[in-house]
């Protein structure tokens, strides 16, 4: 997949892509881990799946921002191999 198809999915839906590091088991679990948000990286203390299509992943996460723990949505898309968040996440 070329970086303007990339773009053009990532702009559909309307999330902003971001940094993310992960765990991933011999099972085909996934589990973030850090993410960067505003350009500093916030720890996942939580994270669970709220639903699982085929190549599209969101998890219902709970990241530490200025000593407190927020809600967040996080996607994962496998065919792009890219973490996104929705665009009012950081701003």
């Amino acid at each position: 997949m070329n970086l303007n198809t990339r773009q053009t999915s990532l702009a559909y839906t309307q999330e902003k892509p971001v940094p993310v590091i992960a765990s991933f088991s011999n099972e085909g679990g996934i589990r973030p881990l850090y993410i960067r948000i505003g350009g500093e990286s916030r720890k996942v203390i939580s994270a669970r799946v709220k639903s699982d299509f085929r190549n599209h992943t969101e998890y219902y996460c709970k990241v530490v921002v200025d000593n407190r723990a927020i809600d967040i949505t996080l996607s994962y898309y496998a065919d792009l191999r890219t973490w996104a968040i929705p665009p009012d996440v950081g701003s």
